[in-house]
């Protein structure tokens, strides 16, 4: 359709176009546009438009926009290809190539964001599900309480971002446990430091062993406290390493406590203020 001119002055002209054409069909059997038979059987002659107005060029990011808003996907382009080098560069992989084989592991992904979705954690704080897709695929990213502070002017739907975090697969579905997040696309060596840069240290056999109790309040509001557990095993998860912990559930004047002798985390301050801004100050214990 673009062959009859461009979209923008289309749609300047759609009014007349529509009014020229119904006149022309007025007295003819075409009941759809399937139908031409019947008007060129009336042997109309006709332009809809004798000329397109000359107007402003809309920029090829809102024509796709529109593409999007309208059918649902872009059909004259996609809004990361004119940076789809630079994101070669800068990613470690595209959506497509992670899976469960991939949990635990860090990756950095570039993309463009089709959704946000925003929760109030026990603490009263936002964290926010984003949806980005790149050119290969799409992903869930998690985005805790303090990262979404930090950085929340970014999360914004058809915004183009790197991202870089841990995989989780729970549930058999890969997510990315955000911990990091930029606007600009940068270099593939700037990429490799990053990288190196957020390497978990290795622990020495001489260091001794962490043990990390965490405290949780039950809300009665059961739905809540679900996620709030799963919130702080992905947190959990997102800090691998070899110190155990328990994980102690407070309601009703009892307490359960909860050991998992087979899963291990890192502990660290990064750790303990990540959960305390989920359940609350004081909900960890370090000895």
């Amino acid at each position: 359709m673009d062959a009859l001119g461009r979209r923008e002055q289309l749609l300047e002209v759609i009014d007349r176009m529509l009014e020229k054409s119904a006149e022309k069909h007025v007295n003819t059997q075409q009941y759809s546009m399937f139908a031409m038979d019947a008007f060129l059987e009336s042997e109309a002659k006709f332009s809809l438009c004798d000329s397109l107005p000359d107007v402003k060029e809309i920029p090829q990011k809102q024509l796709l926009l529109w593409e999007k808003e309208l059918i649902g996907l872009y059909v004259s382009g996609h809004p990361l290809q004119h940076a789809s080098a630079a994101l070669a560069r800068a990613v470690t992989a595209y959506c497509s190539e992670i899976g469960e084989e991939r949990a635990g592991q860090r990756v950095t992904i570039g993309g463009i964001v089709t959704s946000v979705r925003t929760i109030l954690t026990r603490t009263e704080r936002q964290m926010a599900f984003v949806q980005m897709e790149d050119l290969q695929g799409t992903i869930e990213v998690i985005v805790f309480p303090r990262l979404f502070e930090e950085t929340h002017d970014k999360w914004q739907e058809d915004k183009i971002l790197i991202v870089s975090g841990n995989v989780d697969c729970k549930n058999g579905v890969p997510k990315i446990l955000a911990d990091s997040v930029q606007d600009r696309l940068i270099t593939g060596s700037a990429a490799a430091d990053n990288e190196r840069d957020h390497v978990a240290p290795t622990r020495s056999f001489s260091q001794k062993q962490t043990q990390m109790q965490i405290l949780m309040d039950r809300t009665g509001d059961e739905v809540r406290d679900v996620q709030c557990l799963q919130h702080i095993q992905q947190l959990l998860k997102q800090f691998p390493g070899e110190d155990p912990y328990t994980l102690a559930i407070i309601g009703e004047g009892k307490q359960v406590r909860l050991c998992f002798p087979d899963a291990k985390t890192r502990v660290c301050p990064e750790l303990q203020q990540a959960i305390e801004e989920v359940l609350g100050a004081g909900s960890v214990q370090i000895t």
